[in-house]
């Protein structure tokens, strides 16, 4: 079938959309901050998956989430899962921390395979975690710029599942304002984004 989405990017964005669309992880977007009627309303995660499944009709997005996963490989074995989460006064959870028994849980699945459908959705999940940060980091600040307009469009397409239009914006966040090196960028903090994801998300899907 023409521009067809393999079985592995499909199952990982259905997985991401738990994600991404998770009660806690929704506040930590720029939305949550601006008042309800110049937010729109969020799509349900089958949704999201249908709409968002399109970005990866674009070659390059495509590649870059292979890049992403390719540079971040390494990165989620280089720290202890008890030292990932650590929280509370910098205290290791314990063993039966369900939090901590999901970062183990699914770093065995990201083990299993060089690129599953896990580390697919992880890759579109760190990048929720960039969006948010540098959308809410830009709204605060005190003068906006372009790129801080890319990121406000960037997180309107993103939770709304505008795969189309949001690949071909972040790539062209990506050639023209970051010299192409946001793979790297993402990848580098793999590790993290499963941290926090494991902290506010654990109960979804993709752990499981």
């Amino acid at each position: 079938m023409k521009n067809s989405i393999p079985n592995i990017v499909t199952e990982g964005v259905s997985l991401a959309s738990g994600l991404v669309l998770h009660e806690k992880i929704i506040p930590t977007y720029l939305r949550s901050k601006l008042p309800s009627e110049m937010v729109e309303p969020l799509p349900t995660e089958k949704q999201w998956i249908k709409g968002f499944s399109k970005a990866f009709k674009n070659k390059n997005f495509s590649k870059l989430i292979d890049s992403i996963i390719e540079n971040g490989r390494e990165t989620i074995w280089k720290t202890e899962p008890q030292k990932a989460l650590q929280y509370g006064d910098n205290l290791e959870p314990p063993a039966n921390e369900p939090r901590l028994i999901a970062y183990i849980n699914v770093r065995k699945k990201l083990c299993a395979s060089e690129r599953g459908s896990h580390w697919v959705a992880l890759a579109i999940g760190a990048i929720s975690r960039m969006i948010a940060v540098n959308a809410s980091s830009g709204f605060d600040a005190d003068q906006w710029n372009e790129v801080t307009l890319f990121w406000f469009e960037l997180e309107r397409q993103y939770l709304a599942g505008n795969g189309k239009e949001f690949a071909q914006t972040l790539i062209n966040l990506d050639k023209n304002y970051f010299n192409n090196q946001l793979a790297s960028m993402v990848g580098g903090k793999l590790n993290h984004a499963l941290a926090e994801l494991s902290v506010n998300a654990f109960d979804a899907k993709f752990f499981w």
